[in-house]
C-alpha cells in the first residue's frame, strides 16, 4: 500500500499526539482514580466522625444525666426506698408501695426525666437494701427480683466516681439497648445505683440513614466486636464480626484508615473510625465502582475531549500540510520530473524565503550545472570520439608497422643467415684446405727435420772421410732441392691460406655490419614501438577521463561511459601487443649483440689465425732460403772438399740451425693446426646460429595481415 507523504505526516502526527494524549490519559486517569479514592475516604472519614460525635455526645448527655440524678439531694435518700421485690413468689407490677413516699417522689423524678428524653427506655434505681423503683410503673418484675444481684448493680459498684456504660444488649423489642449507671454514694459508701435504659434505635436510625453516595453505607460496631447496627445485613446486628462476614473483621482489625474489601462478591473501599471515648467503631463501606464513577466519566470527557482535539488537529495539520508542504513538494517533484525527462533549462520561480524556497534554488542551481555539464559533456564526447578515431587509426598504422617490422626482420635474419652461411661454408672449405695444407706443412716439417738429422750424421762422417763427404753432399744437395721444393709448395699453401683468411675476415667484417645494421633497425622499431606506447597511454588516459565525465553524467552519460571504456580497453591491448613486441625487439637486439659479438670474435680468431699462418710463411721463406743456402754450401763442398773439413763445422751449426727452425716450423705448424680446429668449431657454432635465426624467421609474423602499400591504408 501506497502512502502519500501527507498521510504518512498526518499519521505520525496524530500518532505523536495520540500517544501524548493516552499518557495524560493515563496519568490523569489515575490521578482522578486517586483523588476519588482519597475523596471518598476522606468525605467517609469526615461523616464518620460526625456520627462518632453525634453518638459520643448522645451517650454524654446519658452520662451526664445519670451523674445529675446521682448527685440530686433526692439520690442521698434513696437507701430510705422501701419499695421491694425481694422475696415475691410471683412476677407483678413494677408500682411503687403505697406506703413508700420517696419512693413516689424518686419515680415522679425519673418520670419527668424519661419524658424529657425519648431515647431513655427506663430510669431506674437499686438500693442497696434491695429496695427498687422505675419510671415504668406498668412494668412486670420477675419473680424475687433482686436489684442488687444484677449486672447493672454489679458492674457500676467498681467504679464510684464516674458513670459507667453496659454492654450493649437485644431488649425485648429487638431493639438495640444499652445502660448508664451511676453508684450513690454517701461519703465513700455506696447506698445504691441510679441507671438508665437507652434506646440505640435512634443511633442506629442515624446510621442506617446516613449514606455514602449511592452505595455506601455505614455499620456500627461494640468495642467488643459484636455489630449493634448494619442497615445493609440486618441479620449481622448483635453478632461478631468473625461471625458476621470476614470483611467487617478485616475492617474491626483496623484502629482507623481504609481498606479494599469485598462485598457480596463486589469489590469496596471499607473506612474505619474509633471513638476515643467509647472505643466503638465506625464502618464506612462503599462500592469501587461508584468512587470510580467520577474517575470513568472524568476519563470519558477526556477521551472525547481528545478525539475532538485529534481530528481538529488532523484536519488543521491537513490544511496546513497542502498548503505549506504537499504544494511546495509537488512543484519540487514537477521541477524534477522536466529534469528527468531532459529538460535542463527549466529553472523554478519562487519568491519564497524558507527552507523550500532553498532547495528550489539549489535546484535551479543544479539544473544550471547539469545544463553545463552536459554541454561539456557532448564536447568532451565528440573529442573522445575523435580521440578514439585518432587512436583507432594509429592503433591500425602501429600494427601495420609491427608487421613490416616483423618482416623485415624476419626477411633481414634469413639474408643475414644466407650471408652467414655461405660465408661459413666458406670458411669451412677454407679450413679444411688450410688444415690440409698445414698437415702437409706439418709433414714436411717433419721430414726436414728428419732430413736435417741426415744431414748432421752425414756431417759427423764428412769428417771421418772426404768421399764420404762428397757423396753424401752429393745427396744432401739434392735433398735439399727436393726440401726447397717442399718449402715452396708449404710457403704457397700458408699463402694460400692467408687469402682465405683474409676473405673470411671481409665476410665475417661484412656480417658484422649487417648485424649492426639490424640492431639499429631494431632500435629503430623500438622507437616507434615507444611512440605508439605513448599514443596509447594517452588514449588511456583520456578515455579514462571521459568515463569519469560520464560517471559524472549519471544515467545520460551511461552509453558514453561503456563507449569510453571499450576504448580504454583498446589502448589496453595496444600497450600489451606493444610490450609484447618490444620484448621481441629487444630480443632480436639481444641476438644481434650476441651475433655481433661471436662474429667478431671470429674475425678476432681468423685474424689470429692468418697471423699464426703469415708467421708460417715467412718461416718457410726461411727454410727456403735455409735449404738454398745448405744447397749452395752443398755444391761448394762438392766443388772444393778440401775445404769441406773447414766448413764442417760452419755446415754443422746451419743444421743445428736448420734442425731448430724444423723445430719451429713443427711447432707452428701444430698451432696453426688448432688454430684451424679451433676456426671450424667457430663455424660449426655460427652455422648452428645461422640455423636458428633462419628458423625463427622462417617461424615470423603469422598473424600479420599482408603488407598494404602506400596510400592504401
Amino acid at each position: 500500500m501506497n502512502l502519500s507523504i501527507k498521510t504518512k505526516l498526518i499519521a505520525g502526527m496524530l500518532l505523536v499526539i495520540a500517544l501524548v494524549f493516552a499518557v495524560i490519559f493515563k496519568v490523569v486517569a489515575a490521578n482522578v482514580s486517586t483523588e476519588s479514592s482519597e475523596a471518598f475516604i476522606q468525605s467517609a472519614s469526615r461523616e464518620l466522625a460526625h456520627v462518632d460525635y453525634a453518638v459520643t455526645l448522645f451517650l454524654d448527655e446519658s452520662r451526664l444525666n445519670a451523674d445529675a440524678l446521682a448527685r440530686s439531694p433526692l439520690a442521698a435518700r434513696i437507701d430510705e426506698v422501701t419499695s421491694t421485690f425481694v422475696g415475691t413468689s410471683a412476677p407483678r407490677k413494677s408500682t411503687v408501695d403505697p406506703d413508700d413516699p420517696v419512693g413516689k417522689e424518686v419515680v415522679a423524678l425519673f418520670d419527668a426525666v424519661q419524658r424529657a428524653h425519648p431515647a431513655y427506655v427506663e430510669v431506674f434505681m437499686g438500693n442497696r437494701n434491695g429496695g427498687f423503683v422505675s419510671a415504668l410503673q406498668d412494668s412486670e418484675m420477675p419473680t424475687g427480683y433482686d436489684p442488687r444481684k444484677r449486672p447493672w448493680y454489679q458492674e457500676a459498684l467498681p467504679v464510684k466516681d464516674r458513670p459507667s456504660m453496659s454492654k450493649a444488649y437485644m431488649s425485648t423489642t429487638k431493639e438495640a439497648v444499652t445502660s448508664v449507671t451511676r453508684t450513690v454514694l454517701r461519703g465513700q459508701e455506696v447506698i445504691g445505683v441510679i441507671g438508665i435504659d437507652i434506646s440505640l434505635k435512634k443511633l442506629t436510625d442515624l446510621v442506617g440513614s446516613i449514606k455514602l453516595g449511592r452505595t455506601g453505607y455505614l455499620v456500627l460496631v461494640q468495642d467488643d466486636g459484636v455489630v449493634l447496627a448494619d442497615p445493609r445485613h440486618p441479620a449481622f446486628n448483635f453478632k461478631k464480626v468473625g461471625e458476621a462476614a470476614p470483611y467487617l473483621a478485616e475492617l474491626f482489625k483496623l484502629t482507623s484508615g481504609h481498606q479494599d474489601v469485598s462485598v457480596d462478591g463486589k469489590p469496596c473501599l471499607g473506612v474505619t473510625v474509633t471513638s476515643p471515648k467509647t472505643g466503638w467503631k465506625l464502618l464506612g463501606i462503599i462500592e469501587r465502582e461508584e468512587i470510580m464513577a467520577p474517575a470513568r466519566a472524568a476519563e470519558a470527557n477526556l477521551a472525547v475531549t481528545g478525539g475532538a482535539g485529534l481530528l481538529a488537529i488532523a484536519v488543521v495539520v491537513w490544511l496546513f500540510s497542502t498548503r505549506v508542504i504537499i504544494a511546495p513538494l509537488r512543484q519540487v517533484s514537477g521541477f524534477l520530473a522536466a529534469i528527468a525527462k531532459g529538460d535542463y533549462a527549466h529553472r523554478a520561480s519562487h519568491q519564497r524565503t524558507d527552507e523550500i524556497g532553498g532547495i528550489l534554488d539549489v535546484l535551479n542551481a543544479t539544473a544550471g550545472k547539469l545544463e553545463a555539464n552536459m554541454l561539456e559533456i557532448r564536447a568532451k564526447t565528440q573529442e573522445a570520439e575523435q580521440k578514439a578515431r585518432d587512436a583507432e587509426a594509429a592503433t591500425r598504422e602501429a600494427e601495420d608497422a609491427r608487421c613490416r617490422a616483423e618482416a623485415a626482420r624476419s626477411e633481414g635474419m634469413l639474408q643475414a643467415a644466407g650471408k652467414l652461411e655461405r660465408i661459413v661454408e666458406g670458411l669451412g672449405g677454407a679450413s679444411s684446405q688450410l688444415e690440409q695444407r698445414i698437415e702437409d706443412s706439418s709433414r714436411g716439417a717433419r721430414e726436414q727435420a728428419g732430413r736435417a738429422a741426415d744431414t748432421a750424421n752425414s756431417m759427423e762422417q764428412m769428417t771421418s772421410t772426404v768421399l764420404d763427404v762428397a757423396r753424401n753432399a752429393s745427396q744432401a744437395a739434392s735433398t735439399a732441392d727436393q726440401a726447397r721444393s717442399k718449402a715452396q709448395e708449404g710457403s704457397g699453401a700458408v699463402d694460400r691460406v692467408l687469402a682465405g683468411m683474409h676473405e673470411v675476415q671481409g665476410q665475417s667484417e661484412r656480417l658484422k655490419d649487417d648485424m649492426r645494421q639490424l640492431g639499429a633497425q631494431a632500435e629503430d622499431i623500438g622507437r616507434v614501438l615507444t611512440v605508439i606506447s605513448d599514443i596509447a597511454d594517452q588514449t588511456n588516459l583520456l578515455a579514462l577521463n571521459a568515463a569519469i565525465e560520464a560517471a559524472r553524467a549519471g544515467d545520460a552519460g551511461r552509453g558514453f561511459a561503456v563507449v569510453a571504456d571499450e576504448v580504454r580497453k583498446l589502448a589496453e591491448k595496444t600497450m600489451t601487443a606493444t610490450r609484447e613486441v618490444g620484448d621481441a625487439i629487444g630480443a632480436i637486439q639481444q641476438s644481434a649483440r650476441r651475433n655481433v659479438e661471436n662474429v667478431e670474435r671470429s674475425v678476432t680468431l681468423i685474424g689470429e689465425a692468418a697471423r699464426l699462418a703469415d708467421g708460417s710463411g715467412r718461416t718457410l721463406e726461411e727454410i727456403v732460403k735455409l735449404v738454398e743456402s745448405a744447397s749452395d754450401q752443398v755444391r761448394a763442398i762438392a766443388a772444393a772438399s778440401e775445404e769441406q773439413s773447414a766448413a764442417s763445422e760452419e755446415i754443422s751449426r746451419s743444421v743445428e740451425e736448420v734442425n731448430s727452425v724444423s723445430a719451429h716450423t713443427s711447432q707452428a705448424m701444430a698451432e696453426a693446426s688448432k688454430a684451424v680446429s679451433d676456426l671450424a668449431g667457430q663455424a660449426q657454432a655460427l652455422q648452428a646460429l645461422i640455423d636458428s635465426l633462419q628458423d625463427e624467421a622462417r617461424g615470423g609474423p603469422g598473424s600479420c595481415p599482408p603488407a598494404l602499400g602506400p596510400g592504401r591504408s
